[in-house]
């Protein structure tokens, strides 16, 4: 028998959430230097100052640095904003469902 009960979520806790969207970045961050790097290899030398330290060979350490920090202040964000508005309008509901585990 599945049981189907409503939680509100009322505050996040600020720096756990920019925890988890620091960490999100960091892996998109990844796949997109790795992607840029492998397009600067077939591409070498139409990249120079700049445009090399993002899309050259340290994209895969940059691109994860950068993405980290924009994951990081917008989470930090998020739930700055989430906690103002949700005093304000009461949280987010959810239905959760529980399975019977008889």
């Amino acid at each position: 028998m599945k049981k189907v009960s409503t939680i509100t979520i009322k505050r996040v806790r600020i720096l756990s959430l920019a925890k988890v969207q620091t960490i999100m970045g960091v892996v998109v961050g990844l796949v997109v230097g790795v992607i840029f790097n492998i397009n600067y290899s077939l591409n070498h030398p139409a990249y120079t100052g700049v445009s090399q330290l993002l899309f050259g060979d340290s994209s895969i350490i940059a691109l994860p640095i950068v993405y980290g920090v924009i994951g990081f202040l917008s989470g930090l964000l998020a739930g700055f904003v989430y906690n103002l508005t949700a005093q304000t309008f009461h949280g987010v509901e959810l239905k959760v469902e529980r399975k019977n585990t008889r």
